[in-house]
């Protein structure tokens, strides 16, 4: 997240905007490649025997013409973007998916319509092992989605829910409501420090050497390699 010093009127949140428009161009755009193993998540299962099971639970509106969705697994690490790792089928406006994990990954789903044609935005969140996702999918937008089921998710969610409020409200305000929308962020994050989803939430689509505060908990846990890598990327930016 940047912030300015004399900012003009609703520029901050449109360069936010902007940087996360330019974070998701390589997903909107790319064009998927089918594997033709699991060598993914085979060889993560022969490198960990403790590896726990992911569960995702969805649901998709009847209107969206849905066959099936791509899964995508994607190490954080990786500087090519992934190819599909399985396919779930839409059945009665519903899908489940579950895979064994050694840690926490990205993991995207897009689309397949029943006339073969693909959705052209991801759906991104964190494959978490040991946890259950359940998934709402109401639109075809990049965030027509809900997320329930574990605390980590329903933690992610309050928060995702939180920033569109706030970041639509500083919008209508055209700019003058900038410096209230910041402090609305740090305020909610350090009530909200020791929860897993709304710091990861975060981390994956504000974070720019935004400094907000984080519980050692979170900061030394499972996702620690994460928050690593993504403070590391934008140091070097």
């Amino acid at each position: 997240m940047i912030y300015e010093s004399n900012p003009q009127p609703g520029r901050s949140i449109r360069m936010l905007y902007a940087i996360l428009m330019l974070a998701l161009a390589p997903y909107a755009f790319a064009t998927p490649k089918f594997p033709t193993t699991n060598s993914f998540i085979e060889q993560g299962n022969d490198a960990n025997k403790h590896a726990t099971t992911f569960t995702l639970k969805g649901k998709v509106l009847p209107n969206m013409n849905v066959d099936k969705y791509l899964v995508y697994i994607w190490p954080y690490e990786a500087e090519e973007f992934p190819q599909p790792m399985d396919s779930v089928e839409v059945k009665n406006g519903q899908f489940q998916f579950s895979c064994n994990l050694d840690q926490p990954y990205s993991g995207m789903l897009q689309a397949v319509k029943k006339d073969g044609s693909i959705g052209k935005f991801f759906l991104e969140f964190f494959f978490v092992p040991g946890e259950e996702c359940k998934i709402e999918i109401y639109g075809e937008e990049l965030n027509d989605f809900h997320l329930s089921g574990s605390k980590f998710y329903r933690d992610w969610e309050a928060f995702g829910q939180f920033y569109k409020k706030e970041q639509k409200k500083a919008i209508e305000l055209a700019g003058s409501g900038d410096e209230d929308f910041f402090a609305a962020l740090a305020d909610y994050n350090l009530r909200h420090k020791d929860e897993e989803g709304c710091i990861l939430y975060q981390y994956m689509w504000l974070y720019a050497g935004m400094d907000f505060t984080i519980a050692d908990g979170i900061q030394q846990g499972r996702f620690k390699q994460y928050i690593q890598h993504r403070k590391s990327q934008f140091n070097k930016d």
